[in-house]
């Protein structure tokens, strides 16, 4: 555990001879964080539990300028060391090294004061600066992975160049959220595991690597950790998203306020437009905090934000309408069972850009009463399903998925729709969601043609008139997640397959 960057002549002066408490049960690791301290001019005591760490305490009272303690250990726990520590010495240091399976310990450590947190296996650099922080009141970390974030004098930016996440960060707009049946027992963490403490903190709790422990996973259901969060710039990982996202970042050329105002523009659109009412809040909430994190994700290549950037240009309308038939098209695959991360992205991506083809018809035909359009009018306004995948089909990184469900949004159940007039057996599956959420925003959302109404009338008028047009389990789907009542005929049906 050798670093590979040089401490500061003047940190070395805070630190030197500062003693630590090192408590682990391990003894084999014990020895080795203990040798890698040491080897920076630490002094360093052992214990190999929490009671023989408290004796230590109350023998050497103030002898002591930093505790390191594992959570799991015999006799007593970090936790209640933490506890007894904090009671006893409110100004002593205090470091918590947890994992996934100590999640409600953490947790807890947090609420009792913890001046830090280690997740096993460490990376060496972050441990041995965390740990000089902690001791020297000294920042040398640069937390952020923004490039263009200014350094303070003396700061060491290894979280860039290392591909490390902070461990402990009260920045909201870094992190995504995961929902926790997403995490299978017996599985190997992809990225680094956060969790959300009550004052807004996110602590970092495993390391990329790291295997779920077995039987965890229901003991935090019962417990109501109903979520876990990555790193934004590893959400992508859940997203199978094929993206590179550190060459993108380095040769981006769009100016970052740009992807700051549409980001923006959408959740505004999301908390105000979108909503209607009679949905139910709490499922909408979800679906939008996943449109939220696919825009994010999508904006960082630039190519694709160039056309959402063109389609948030072109019409208020069209670009309201795609926010709002991304949301809803995760509102019911949710609600109908798919709730993959992938699937559930794929969508979102392909309700965002259902219409991107429109954004070249004139805006003056795109906001006409249908009444009012003339035929040579209705017919270009047909094409968008072929122009947006022909548009959809120039970039690499989108998936082909979404340039089908683009391309078969406006295909039905009767066989009646278009381009192509498919029958229903060759219609993409998540296709027929997006279509089931773009006649629903058509239908509730104010258009051109009407005001917006509640779910229940846009409901009425959907089943009412093109009921047979869609697949009947999603239009159940969208019922439910309404409170709308079930009518007989769509009842007891057979789902059909992704």
């Amino acid at each position: 555990m050798s670093t590979n960057f040089t401490i500061p002549e003047h940190i070395k002066d805070l630190i030197e001879n500062k003693k630590i408490l090192l408590v682990e049960d391990d003894s084999s690791f014990r020895k080795l964080l203990k040798t890698f301290l040491e080897r920076e001019k630490f002094e360093v005591r052992e214990a190999e539990n929490g009671l023989v760490a408290k004796t230590i305490l109350e023998l050497n009272e103030n002898k002591f300028d930093l505790v390191i303690s594992d959570i799991k250990m015999p006799q007593l726990d970090g936790v209640e060391l933490l506890e007894y520590s904090k009671r006893t010495r409110p100004n002593l240091k205090f470091i918590v090294m947890t994992g996934f399976a100590e999640i409600l310990e953490s947790q807890e450590a947090h609420e009792l004061g913890a001046d830090g947190f280690l997740p096993k296996p460490f990376e060496k650099n972050i441990f041995l600066l965390e740990v000089i922080e902690l001791l020297s009141g000294v920042s040398l970390i640069k937390k952020s992975n923004d490039s263009s974030d200014e350094k303070s004098e003396g700061q060491m930016s290894i979280s860039h160049q290392e591909n490390i996440r902070p461990n402990v960060s009260d920045d909201a707009s870094l992190f995504r959220k995961i929902h926790i049946d997403e995490f299978t027992q017996g599985s190997t963490l992809s990225s680094d595991i956060y969790i959300k403490v009550n004052d807004g903190k996110f602590i970092k709790v495993a390391r990329e690597g790291t295997i779920v422990p077995v039987a965890r996973i229901s003991v935090y259901k019962e417990k109501r950790v109903n979520h876990l969060f990555v790193h934004r710039l590893d959400f992508k990982k859940y997203l199978d998203f094929n993206l590179n996202l550190a060459k993108v970042i380095n040769k981006s050329n769009l100016e970052n306020n740009k992807k700051i105002r549409i980001l923006k523009h959408s959740t505004e659109l999301i908390l105000e437009d979108v909503f209607t009412e009679g949905i139910d809040a709490d499922k909408f909430d979800s679906a939008k905090d996943l449109v939220t994190d696919t825009l994010h994700v999508i904006s960082q290549d630039d190519n694709i934000f160039a056309l959402l950037e063109s389609l948030e240009s072109h019409a208020d309308f069209l670009y309201a309408h795609s926010v709002a038939v991304s949301t809803y098209a995760t509102l019911i695959s949710k609600e109908y069972g798919w709730e993959s991360p992938t699937t559930l992205f794929k969508l979102a991506m392909s309700g965002l850009f259902h219409d991107i083809g429109k954004k070249e018809i004139d805006e003056e035909i795109l906001n006409k009463p249908r009444v009012q359009r003339s035929s040579q009018e209705t017919a270009q306004l047909e094409t968008h399903a072929s122009r947006g995948k022909e548009i959809l089909s120039t970039i690499n990184s989108i998936p082909n998925d979404v340039i089908q469900i683009v391309y078969h949004h406006h295909e039905n159940e009767l066989g009646t729709g278009y381009p192509q007039k498919l029958n229903k057996a060759n219609i993409h599956p998540l296709a027929k969601v997006v279509a089931l959420a773009d006649s629903f925003c058509n239908q509730a959302m104010k258009t051109p043609d009407h005001e917006k109404v509640s779910a229940k009338v846009a409901i009425d008028r959907i089943y009412s008139l093109h009921g047979r047009e869609y697949e009947k389990d999603l239009l159940v789907a969208l019922m439910k997640i309404a409170n709308y009542p079930i009518p007989d005929d769509l009842k007891k049906r057979k789902k059909i397959s992704a």
